[in-house]
């Protein structure tokens, strides 16, 4: 059985949503869509397409900055402990 029908409220929020930077999965199942189709009605609304290594490298910031780590990429060689990250 199909999904049902989004109205365009649903469908404007799915937009506002991808924009802000909302993971795709997040927005899917929260309206029980597919992971697609948040970038699909994005484009139809003249939104380009989120660059993934952009946001990898915000989140790269993100980390340092809660670690407390200088950006400048010194180290005192332990960052996974600041993040409370185990290393296998």
């Amino acid at each position: 059985m199909s999904a049902p029908r989004l109205t365009d409220e649903q469908k404007r929020a799915i937009v506002i949503a991808y924009r802000a930077g909302e993971k795709l999965a997040s927005i899917a199942s929260q309206y029980g869509i597919d992971r697609s189709y948040p970038r699909i009605l994005a484009r139809r609304d003249g939104a380009e397409a989120r660059d993934p290594h952009k946001q990898l490298a915000a989140v790269r910031r993100h980390l340092i900055e809660k670690a407390g780590q200088p950006s400048g990429g010194q180290s005192d060689g332990r960052p996974h402990e600041r993040l409370g990250v185990g290393i296998a």
